[in-house]
């Protein structure tokens, strides 16, 4: 109980420190306490669904118990993308596989990789064309890179392969590869890029 507990707190500090980065970035900062508290508790629901995946991985081996645990994880990035947050889906997921994917071929993590970097270069340029090459712009990068760095390395027990070797079903598999590039997509359609 005291990891998803931990998780709770780590993602409720992470929403406190998101609120703060995008009150620094934003050219017209406005605060609400409704949008803060939609922030926070959408980074604590991503912290508690982390939480879980690590208790399950070290509590047992079940391979249903720990698919389960992996799966709430992963429904429990989706607060992240709600809003402007949705840009970043490609960073957290695509982040996360390519980062905590070990078993993947290498030409496979590194495209999802390239993929995940996609989005920060997008965010980089925004706040370039509000800031230049300002202090805010420096400010505003360092914050992205820690705040996304930890989101993506925290969802190593979400993210990371089952460790008695079994493998998803190819239908599943392929389901699965349509529902992500869904995802990865429905941000470039938003923006009018694709």
């Amino acid at each position: 109980m005291a990891i998803p507990v931990a998780g709770i707190v780590l993602g409720a500090g992470l929403g406190v420190l998101a609120r703060a980065w995008m009150r620094l970035v934003s050219t017209d900062p406005e605060f609400t306490w409704s949008g803060t508290i939609f922030i926070v508790i959408g980074f604590t629901v991503w912290g508690l669904a982390q939480g879980v995946a690590v208790a399950a991985r070290r509590a047992t081996t079940s391979r249903r118990l720990v698919t389960a645990a992996r799966l709430f994880g992963f429904v429990g990035m989706l607060p992240l993308f709600v809003g402007a947050g949705v840009i970043m889906a490609r960073t957290v997921i695509a982040g996360g596989l390519a980062r905590h994917r070990s078993d993947w071929a290498t030409w496979l993590r590194t495209a999802l990789g390239v993929l995940a970097c996609s989005s920060v270069v997008a965010v980089a340029i925004q706040l370039y064309g509000d800031w230049g090459w300002s202090w805010r712009w420096w400010a505003g990068m360092v914050g992205l890179l820690a705040l996304y760095g930890t989101v993506v390395e925290f969802e190593r027990n979400t993210m990371s392969p089952q460790p008695d070797g079994w493998r998803v079903p190819r239908l599943v598999r392929v389901i699965s590869a349509v529902g992500a590039l869904v995802v990865i997509a429905l941000p470039l359609i938003g923006s009018g890029l694709s």
